[in-house]
């Protein structure tokens, strides 16, 4: 069964949803984050068919969030580097850590803390307002459409509401 594709819809959500989605993907970008940057590495780690795992990298590589750099020659072999845009992936990451740290492990039994290599503070992230710098509430929160969204009054009225 061929998975829905989301990556044409006028939505953030759905866009991030259609490229991180995949249950592998946040473990693949988990991994790279430890440090791994090998094929090999990442099957290991993962327990992960290499069939699988090809199609997941390549995928990645083309979305731009790893690039591949040939470390060998004969055989071929590549690591996967994350650049600028897989980096900042870790927001994704860190908040998803977060949040189950709190929801789905008991209070003090969470098995990873993300820790400032600076201070050596253990860190919780939030997301902040960029313009009043205080963490985001859906309370005080609505969606509206932004200058992407389509202008066919159906689309924005479907989405939402009489008068969009």
């Amino acid at each position: 069964m061929e998975r829905k594709r989301f990556d044409q819809q006028p939505c953030p959500i759905a866009r991030a949803a259609d490229l991180f989605g995949d249950w592998w993907v946040p473990l693949i970008l988990r991994e790279a984050l430890y440090g791994v940057d090998q094929f090999n590495e990442f099957a290991e780690r993962l327990d992960i068919s290499k069939n699988i795992l090809q199609q997941r990298l390549q995928h990645l590589v083309e979305a731009g969030i790893f690039e591949r750099q040939l470390y060998c020659e004969r055989p071929q072999r590549f690591r996967y580097r994350q650049t600028e845009r897989g980096r900042s992936a870790l927001q994704l990451l860190a908040a998803m850590a977060a949040w189950s740290n709190r929801w789905v492990f008991e209070e003090g039994q969470h098995p990873i803390e993300l820790v400032d290599r600076r201070t050596g503070q253990v860190v919780e992230p939030v997301v902040p307002a960029a313009r009043s710098g205080q963490p985001l509430q859906a309370a005080h929160l609505e969606m509206r459409p932004g200058p992407g969204f389509p202008s066919s009054p159906e689309i924005r009225a479907w989405r939402f509401g009489e008068g969009a």
